[in-house]
């Protein structure tokens, strides 16, 4: 990837007059999602069988910003005062994780959510970048929020979701949001993983509304807790199949919001 600016937090890296820059000699190696491997010998060692796979870290990255070269007019400018540091700092140096989108071609849809350290690079004892270790709070990074509305009537109660995350397995969706078009039990079934969500005693217009762990209804008299058999909705794929088939038992609109995992190196 090439890149000189990026977004934080709604604000460009540019605007700031910064970009993107390497001290030193660069490094084609970049880091990614790397997965924990637990094994057991069998066979007297011969042979390893896979006892668990799990992530053991967060993505993170280091990167450099220096002024804006094209706005700088003599190298004295190039210099980073106290103040412009402490800006910097209060910018990118926050204690949550915030939106992080970098401008580059085919990146503008690969989301991080991140926060920095930050440690100063000096030359001559003047201060001329900064460098800033990019922590995220997930082993890889998420592209922008997919909006996917199923329609299900009477004569077509089977519909087809796709989901293109790189991660094999499921993801609980942003929102799960269910709009009744009928009254009655309402069940859905997910045909890669055979779960069945169930909700009991539905009207006509109800809009319920998943987001894991919680639920919630518009009817205020639907005791929807103890309605619910809580097994979440998930979106889902296996190592063979990226669209799943979801069958109701009821009219319905389901509308489903969810981030697709993608993993991508920095």
């Amino acid at each position: 990837m090439f890149a000189t600016d990026f977004t934080y937090d709604g604000v460009t890296l540019s605007s700031k007059g910064y970009m993107l820059c390497e001290f030193g000699s660069g490094d084609d190696t970049r880091a990614g999602s790397r997965i924990s491997f637990t094994t057991v010998p069998i066979d007297k060692g011969q042979r390893f069988l896979m006892a668990d796979a799990h992530y053991d870290e967060c993505l993170t990255t280091t990167l450099h910003i220096c002024k804006d070269l094209c706005t700088i007019s003599n190298q004295d400018n190039l210099k980073l005062t106290p103040a412009d540091v402490s800006a910097l700092s209060r910018w990118l140096n926050q204690k949550e994780f915030k939106t992080m989108v970098f401008d580059a071609t085919g990146w503008s849809d690969i989301i991080f959510e991140a926060s920095f350290n930050i440690s100063t690079i000096e030359i001559g004892g003047d201060i001329y970048g900064l460098e800033l270790e990019m922590v995220t709070n997930r082993p890889f990074a998420v592209k922008s929020q997919v909006t996917k509305t199923l329609t299900f009537t009477s004569g077509a109660l089977s519909k087809t979701l796709e989901d293109t995350s790189d991660e094999i397995g499921y993801i609980y969706p942003d929102s799960y949001k269910i709009t009744m078009g009928a009254t009655g039990d309402l069940t859905i079934t997910t045909a890669i993983e055979g779960r069945q969500t169930k909700i009991d005693n539905c009207t006509n217009g109800e809009v319920i509304t998943i987001t894991y762990p919680s639920i919630a209804t518009s009817v205020s008299s639907h005791a929807i807790q103890d309605d619910f058999n809580y097994v979440f909705p998930r979106v889902a794929n296996s190592s063979t199949v990226r669209t799943d088939t979801i069958t109701v038992n009821q009219p319905c609109v389901i509308e489903i919001k969810y981030k697709p995992i993608i993993k991508v190196s920095l």
